[in-house]
């Protein structure tokens, strides 16, 4: 593992300096010196009933904006989510890397990505594969939910949400973006097109796609028993979609394809033959949204998704589970006066899960528990209400959903308490949450015929803000969250574990400042750990869950040098963490990594062109596993260089 050295942390001291140093009379982007500005009054409604702005939903929500992706050259969702206070990542079966959430691991079905309106968790386990998968050129905006959201978005939404919107027929035009990326012994390459286009004001039309050939990294892949292999020769990554939207007055329609692979030497943490994983997804969307008076707004919602997650080839043969879903939502938003309101609906869907051709000694027409598929049923009502006094703005709402495979269903209330007045804006919020079992959460419990009991999630969060000037503003939380019986695949029993408890707390804050200059975000997050009866996560460390740091400091400042020619420095510096390391029998400590990045692009008329450079220290980050399942630490790209070229009609 490579150290922290000295040079970066002076790099970093002077990446967090630089907004302070920089003259005011530098040559100003009118657009640059409105962001925070914009971004403050941008209105959203990820966890309220109407469109309000950051500060006044009654939830800690982060927004990430096209113009802040396209200034820092972010290439995935892992470059932009690093920046985000609370947000760490690990790597588990196969190379796959996962979202890591105050401290907890938050890959399998407690973090829920929803794009363009279709949840993209796969069905087969709730797990989100975030390495190289969603490019950013298409993403017009980002809401993260930085804490539950199952009260509103259900069970794959426990501990966080994050809705992506890509650009559509708001356009009338299109773009075009290629980049070509090289480390020292490597080479990779990303497309990325769209279009979209308003038609005689009613309709609307759009569509997107990406093409992508990479690699895990550049780095070996060392297994716990030391056997290793190259990831630059026996490695690789395809990702592409198509994504297509079509709406006429108050429809929209949506049709997604994506596939992901990953090609590597090793699945279950040891270094082996070559196997193949992949992830198909087929989403299809329809909602109408009627207004049926000016107070009262119903919209049906049908979701189809089939999905072929986790689909393996070996050099012995191939493992398919197919996971269908079919999603039936409606949703009424009434207006009671001008004060308040209340959104109330039901969704009901079915999963089907189906085996294809399978590996070993267990038959396809037996492997559901003598059948060759299941199908669970799941239905939900839920609720929120909306009251804004002259005192404070109260929400209150809450979700009773049923699944199926469970004795009993689950009720998952929340409650906050926000107000906004001049500078100031405070939040207090309560919620409960959980995770709805999936198909193979179900099937491969153990031990064997144990009944499932439900995981659920108990919050407080508190956040302060106050604004400076318009152009200065800071915000603070503070958090508890617990998780009780945490569904956990252990792999050495080949099967499910859902007992004890996990549980963090801590504070994460951000500073932002625009100008003529430029714009700069300064972030800070810590969690510590309270609770845990979960061995499987056990560092040795008190305070600290296995292979998570416990702090992150992060910075990103845009210069706009000339017109038109804009420099973006953005650096991630995480604590120290406890894991096991490569070669390794016991649990190892991991120095702390600094992660410098650097982004300078020029535009004139409708091209642009950039230069930019990932890790530009060589700091050695490697994606720990979070829990005790036999995986080495993968290691990521070192330094990497890459050129875009983009195109904007």
């Amino acid at each position: 593992m490579k150290k922290l050295t000295t040079q970066a942390l002076v790099w970093g001291a002077c990446t967090l300096a630089v907004p302070f140093t920089l003259q005011a009379d530098m040559a100003s982007d009118d657009l640059a010196a409105l962001s925070l500005e914009e971004l403050m009054n941008i209105k959203i409604d990820i966890s309220s009933n109407t469109e309000k702005t950051v500060r006044e939903q009654p939830g800690i929500v982060s927004v990430i904006t096209a113009r802040e992706i396209k200034q820092q050259g972010s290439r995935d969702l892992i470059d932009l989510l690093q920046l985000v206070p609370g947000f760490q990542f690990g790597t588990d079966i196969g190379g796959v890397v996962g979202p890591v959430f105050r401290g907890l691991w938050a890959y399998e079905g407690k973090t829920q990505i929803i794009l363009d309106g279709i949840e993209f968790n796969e069905g087969s386990f709730g797990t989100i594969q975030m390495n190289r998968h969603f490019q950013t050129e298409q993403i017009k905006q980002i809401e993260i939910i930085r804490g539950p959201g199952s009260a509103l978005y259900g069970g794959t939404a426990e501990l966080n949400v994050i809705r992506i919107t890509t650009k559509g027929a708001e356009q009338n035009g299109g773009y075009g973006v290629g980049t070509w990326a090289f480390t020292d012994n490597a080479f990779s390459h990303q497309y990325s097109f769209g279009a979209g286009y308003t038609i005689a004001e009613d309709w609307r039309v759009s569509i997107s796609g990406n093409f992508r050939e990479d690699y895990l990294s550049n780095e070996d892949y060392v297994d716990l028993d030391g056997y290793r292999y190259s990831l630059a020769k026996d490695s690789a990554l395809h990702p592409w979609s198509v994504n297509v939207g079509l709406g006429w007055k108050g429809l929209q329609t949506r049709f997604i394809y994506d596939f992901y692979d990953m090609d590597a030497l090793h699945s279950v943490g040891a270094v082996a033959s070559k196997r193949a994983y992949e992830f198909k997804t087929l989403g299809l969307l329809a909602q109408y949204e009627a207004e049926v008076t000016d107070w009262l707004t119903i919209t049906p919602k049908f979701v189809y998704r089939d999905q072929s997650p986790w689909k393996r080839f070996r050099t012995n043969g191939v493992q398919e589970i197919t996971a269908t879903r079919m999603t039936y939502n409606i949703t009424a938003d009434a207006k009671i006066n001008d004060r308040s309101s209340l959104m109330f609906g039901a969704e009901y869907y079915t999963d089907k899960g189906k085996a294809v051709q399978l590996n070993g000694s267990t038959a396809v027409n037996t492997y559901f528990n003598g059948a060759r598929t299941v199908k669970f049923k799941d239905w939900a009502l839920f609720a929120q209400y909306e009251l804004e006094t002259d005192f404070a703005n109260v929400t209150l709402g809450g979700r009773y959903e049923d699944h199926s495979s469970l004795e009993k269903g689950s009720f998952v209330p929340r409650v906050g308490v926000t107000k906004a007045w001049d500078k100031f804006h405070t939040k207090l919020l309560y919620s409960q949450a959980f995770r709805t079992p999936n198909i193979r959460v179900v099937r491969d419990a153990y031990p064997p015929g144990k009944a499932l009991e439900p995981e659920k999630t108990e919050s407080y969060e508190v956040e302060v803000g106050y604004e400076f000037t318009p152009t200065l503003a800071v915000v603070g939380n503070v958090f508890y969250i617990s998780v009780q019986n945490p569904y956990l695949f252990y792999d050495a029993q080949n099967g499910y574990l859902f007992e004890g408890e996990v549980s963090s707390y801590g504070f994460e804050t951000e500073l932002r400042h625009s100008a003529s200059w430029g714009f700069v975000s300064l972030g800070y997050s810590i969690y510590l750990a309270d609770k845990n009866t979960v061995p499987l996560f056990y560092s040795g460390d008190e305070q600290a869950f296995l292979g998570v740091p416990n702090q992150k400091l992060t910075s990103s400042v845009t210069v706009n040098v000339t017109k038109g020619l804009t420099l973006n420095l953005n650096g991630v510096l995480n604590s120290g963490a406890k894991g096991y390391a490569a070669g390794t029998t016991g649990i190892t400590d991991y120095d702390p990594v600094f992660l410098f990045n650097s982004y300078l692009e020029y535009q004139v008329k409708g091209f642009s062109v950039g230069v930019g450079v990932s890790d530009l220290f060589d700091s050695g980050r490697t994606f720990i596993q979070p829990y005790n399942a036999g995986s080495g630490p993968l290691p990521d790209k070192s330094r990497e260089v890459y050129l875009r070229l983009g195109y904007v009609f």
